[in-house]
């Protein structure tokens, strides 16, 4: 679990393309203020889940497979 680092991408679900933590904050409304606080969570270092996202597949659970999905309510 980190925050953000410049370059770091990660897949927003099982069928969507890779796209940049910036545009993915910027898509789902994060304020710009708060973008540098979102937790990244990271497998292997690679960013797998930010808040907006789904688990980055492969590292989702399959279909009928018991799994964790992360919650991020900030405190403002």
């Amino acid at each position: 679990l980190r925050s953000r680092a410049p370059g770091d991408r990660l897949q927003r679900g099982p069928a969507r393309l890779r796209a940049g933590v910036q545009q993915i904050a910027q898509e789902v409304g994060l304020p710009s203020w708060l973008r540098d606080r979102v937790p990244i969570v990271c497998a292997g270092g690679v960013p797998v889940w930010m808040p907006g996202c789904e688990v980055a597949a492969p590292h989702a659970a399959a279909p009928g497979e018991p799994g964790l999905l992360p919650v991020w309510r900030p405190v403002i």
